[in-house]
């Protein structure tokens, strides 16, 4: 079996970094409401839990958030969130799913011939 590529450009295996944890996440609760919108509402606690975020300070946890987040969006998996983020952990805020990270297009469209 070739390599799957040179060591030092592969990412580690022993860890997900805190946006790709967040994008799957947000992607897994976009299928379990049943694909109807792609607005999400999401609790802070619950953002935090799934992105591993644990920084004791909640600022700075916020912080550690929205970037996450603004790389979401940067990357195309996000159109939006909420700007200001919430300070409490029950408290929600929105994320809304950018439709070309939720419609994957058809690996082989058919033939109009058949």
């Amino acid at each position: 079996m070739p390599r799957l590529g040179d060591p030092k450009t592969l990412p580690k295996a022993n860890y997900a970094a805190t946006h790709e944890l967040l994008r799957a996440y947000l992607l897994v609760r976009y299928r379990q409401s049943g694909m109807k919108t792609r607005v999400l509402n999401v609790t802070r606690q619950t953002a935090l839990e799934k992105a591993n975020i644990h920084n004791k300070n909640s600022r700075m946890a916020t912080t550690t958030l929205r970037k996450a987040l603004d790389r979401l969006v940067a990357e195309g998996t996000l159109e939006r969130f909420t700007p200001v983020l919430p300070t409490r952990l029950h408290e929600t805020f929105e994320v809304v799913l950018a439709e070309k990270a939720v419609h994957a297009l058809p690996a082989e469209a058919p033939s109009p011939d058949g």
